[in-house]
């Protein structure tokens, strides 16, 4: 069946502005628009993605060519999103699936919104008394982690909502982190204050940035992995920026 080049071109690239938004690395990015766009008959493809934007050009079976750009102003990590369209490249690419039934699967995936519940809070505790206890700390440092975890990522979510800056919520984040270390030292002196900070911080650490910027450098997307490398390294700056703060703040006024 026939297919105009700007039907493929408009499914493709939607396909890949979803995987390049939700955290996906750029070869996937680039080989999921190919995928989908010769199985609906493009004679050429010509896809290039960079954590800002996605280029695209597919010439169809008549020699007609169309070419569209995405501009990506914002992404997350959501490997729900993520996995749904994996799971329909593959069955595009297998079965031919009608194209309409494919726009259809691709515009409720886009629709979707990331489900934030309290399986991310609890996992949050969890990470928080899991790293201070793997860097030292004790039962009350680990105990104290817990609550710390779940603070902060009741903090970024607030944030979050209110359309902050990333930059400015993951400060926010790691100031979070560096008042429940304070806190958690003034009601128990004993307290170790860096494992508590330590563990709690670790809810905002960018694990999907920092491993996409490896995958991207090793498939040779130098563009991507220098990008996304730099985003994990002022991430990081953010987070010590907020712990700062805090930590100047308690001296300051509490001589914590």
């Amino acid at each position: 069946m026939f297919h105009r080049s700007e039907d493929i071109l408009d499914l493709s690239i939607s396909a890949g502005e979803i995987i390049l938004t939700s955290g996906g690395e750029i070869s996937r990015v680039e080989n999921t628009i190919e995928r989908i766009a010769k199985a609906y008959g493009a004679i050429r493809v010509d896809a290039f993605a960079t954590p800002l934007g996605i280029f695209v050009t597919v010439q169809d079976s008549e020699g007609v060519c169309s070419t569209q750009v995405r501009r990506i102003r914002k992404s997350s990590n959501d490997l729900d999103r993520l996995d749904r369209v994996n799971s329909l490249s593959r069955e595009i690419h297998r079965c031919q699936i009608p194209m309409e039934d494919a726009k259809k699967e691709i515009t409720e995936i886009q629709e979707t919104q990331k489900k934030v519940g309290p399986k991310n809070f609890i996992a949050s505790g969890i990470i928080g008394t899991s790293f201070a206890y793997i860097f030292g700390g004790a039962l009350a440092e680990s105990i104290a982690g817990f609550f710390a975890g779940l603070l902060v990522f009741l903090a970024i979510e607030f944030m979050a909502r209110m359309e902050g800056n990333v930059f400015f919520v993951t400060s926010f984040g790691g100031f979070v982190a560096g008042l429940c270390g304070v806190i958690s030292k003034v009601i128990f002196p004993a307290m170790i204050v860096d494992k508590v900070i330590i563990g709690s911080i670790m809810v905002l650490v960018p694990g999907m940035a920092i491993a996409g910027a490896i995958r991207d450098l090793m498939a040779g997307d130098l563009l991507s992995g220098v990008t996304r490398t730099m985003e994990a390294f002022l991430t990081a700056v953010a987070v010590a920026v907020g712990v700062a703060l805090a930590l100047g703040i308690s001296f300051r006024f509490l001589g914590a």
